[in-house]
């Protein structure tokens, strides 16, 4: 793939790195021009999102990439020089990208499709317990290769059990889900985010997605080999802990509680909505 970048966009690109960053100074609206979309998948750990980014890259016929810097330990906010890259391409990508007021002026300035998926509180905590617990057995040799910004893997000891993920999941995630739920709430509206839940797309994920890709372009259509089991070419949905409620089931009263405690400081419907399995 050949990229082209033009020299005004390399100019402002280096100019960016030596003006004061303010929202005002920082603008690439002329961006919004470019006849090539741009796709996001704004997703919560282990929400379906790598699911719903392949569903949707092939009907809408994009290219995955990144349009941040890096994946695993490194914060998931937009990168310029990423997005400048991919100007030239329809493209897709999935990122835990929090909506601070510069990623938002990006995804505005670059005329984002955005998608926002969530999932339940329960659901989620266990199933990033499980993720956890299955990337501290992999063979990453380089600390902080494997993981997430918001948790450092390494202090996660050999012998500890599901529960023990937990409990770390507990302290160290929820504060980053409460953070993501709170800054969409914000600024969701603002770059006119699509906000869906996994639980409705599991529940009926042909509808979902039609609907989903008819808001994005009304002249694309769900791809003919969509097979909602399939997360990829090579992975099964029925092969992960999916079922809504599984997760609700394993915890106890005690975490539970610990959990809810994060929705205390919250009004706002849609963000209490998470504490219920269903949408």
């Amino acid at each position: 793939m050949q990229y082209k970048v033009n020299k005004n966009d390399v100019f402002k690109l280096l100019n960016d790195t030596r003006i004061f960053p303010s929202l005002r100074n920082l603008r690439w609206h002329e961006r919004s021009k470019v006849d090539k979309d741009f796709y996001l998948v704004a997703a919560l750990p282990k929400s379906g999102s790598t699911w719903v980014t392949n569903v949707l890259a092939n009907s809408i016929d994009c290219q995955v990439t990144r349009y941040c810097y890096a994946w695993s330990s490194n914060e998931h906010d937009l990168y310029l020089p990423a997005l400048l890259a991919n100007s030239d391409v329809c493209s897709i990508a999935q990122m835990h990208i929090k909506a601070t007021p510069h990623n938002i002026l990006l995804m505005s300035d670059f005329n984002f499709k955005t998608l926002v998926l969530t999932r339940n509180v329960y659901d989620s905590t266990v199933s990033f317990a499980r993720d956890l617990m299955k990337k501290k057995t992999s063979d990453a040799s380089t600390s902080g290769l494997t993981g997430y910004s918001f948790v450092w893997l390494k202090n996660c000891k050999d012998n500890w059990d599901l529960n023990d993920y937990i409990e770390y999941t507990i302290d160290y995630y929820l504060p980053w889900y409460m953070n993501f739920l709170s800054s969409w709430l914000d600024y969701k509206d603002e770059v006119s985010a699509k906000v869906v839940r996994y639980e409705s797309l599991r529940s009926n994920p042909k509808i979902q997605f039609e609907k989903i890709i008819s808001e994005f372009d009304d002249g694309k259509k769900l791809s003919s080999d969509f097979n909602e089991n399939k997360i990829n070419s090579n992975e099964l949905i029925s092969e992960t802990n999916s079922d809504v409620g599984a997760g609700f089931e394993i915890l106890s009263s005690e975490q539970r509680d610990r959990i809810e405690r994060f929705f205390s400081i919250h009004e706002d419907q849609w963000v209490l909505s998470h504490l219920r399995l269903e949408n």
